[in-house]
């Protein structure tokens, strides 16, 4: 469902296998493919994960159903963060992203927290430019060039309304949906680029202009 690099260069692919519904992580060292079955992995008892992302470090964090708990699995034991005792704002957690700075970032409703390892850090409230009352982060992703986090919201988990950025140089900038196009992930590159991923449509933006990719000029996204 989603793939992630680590620190040592190993690929990792996070999707369920077809038959049994498993959850898997699966790893490619370059030469060879590693598959782990998470319910195998000593996850707590009647809890299946929600969403599982693979960190730089190669550590495995997964939001478990019921209840949508966060744990961190460090190859040797699963450890919880408890929604009641950690600084995380509710329990509605969509999305995670991972910063050069070893930070988490775990986006969702009405929320955006940091986490560095030992603090937390919450933007729940208005601040410098952010306010995400009503709204949802669906999707969170870290610009390679300079560090920035790419968000892309919507209202109540149901209809997208735009993307937005921040730094620490100049907080949150806050962009509208480009002609129109509902935005559900953005994904930055170098020199200002960035790719977004719509309905049934691509979007490009090279810097200056906006180019979407549709059943009509892309056979593939019909």
């Amino acid at each position: 469902n989603d793939f992630y690099r680590d620190d040592a260069g190993n690929l990792w692919v996070i999707c369920t296998q077809k038959n049994t519904k498993a959850p898997l992580a699966l790893k490619y060292d370059g030469a060879n493919w590693t598959s782990y079955n998470l319910n195998n992995l000593g996850l707590p008892s009647g809890h299946t994960p929600y969403k599982t992302f693979v960190a730089p470090s190669g550590r495995i964090w997964s939001i478990l159903e019921p209840g949508y708990s966060l744990y961190e699995y460090d190859w040797n034991s699963w450890q919880e963060y408890k929604f009641s005792l950690d600084p995380l704002p509710n329990n509605f957690v969509d999305d995670v992203a991972f910063d050069a700075q070893q930070r988490i970032w775990f986006g969702g409703y009405k929320t955006l927290t940091r986490f560095d390892g030992l603090n937390w850090k919450s933007y729940s409230a208005a601040e410098r430019g952010l306010n995400l009352a009503g709204f949802w982060l669906a999707s969170l992703s870290i610009d390679p060039q300079d560090g920035s986090l790419w968000m892309a919201f919507n209202h109540n988990n149901i209809d997208p309304i735009g993307f937005g950025r921040y730094n620490t140089l100049e907080g949150f900038s806050l962009f509208p949906t480009p002609s129109g196009h509902e935005v559900f992930r953005v994904l930055p590159l170098p020199g200002g680029r960035r790719w977004v991923v719509g309905v049934s449509a691509l979007g490009y933006f090279n810097g200056l202009t906006w180019t979407w990719y549709n059943s009509a000029n892309a056979p593939f996204l019909t």
